[in-house]
């Protein structure tokens, strides 16, 4: 029978898969756990909430709760849908 895992096991996985998914991305990245926790770590959750926050805001915009403006050089920008 296979221990359950704990939030503390359940952490340290999500963490190491981070670290793993950031290799991928970087694979000649070489840095100390300060490094790791303080530019790696942070560098794939924006990464990752940079997609998510993309996906977000498409569905907002295909349910037309939100709009999207385009301002200087083909930059949009997001906003509440004005009645």
């Amino acid at each position: 029978m296979t221990p359950k895992k704990t939030n503390k096991d359940e952490l340290i996985e999500s963490i190491a898969k981070e670290i793993l998914n950031y290799l991928e991305l970087h694979p000649n990245s070489v840095d100390s756990i300060d490094g790791i926790s303080k530019w790696w770590l942070k560098k794939q959750r924006f990464e990752e909430a940079q997609g998510n926050v993309q996906l977000a805001v498409g569905q907002l915009l295909a349910e037309g709760k939100i709009e999207r403006t385009v301002i200087n050089k083909g930059r949009a920008i997001y906003s509440a849908k004005i009645p």
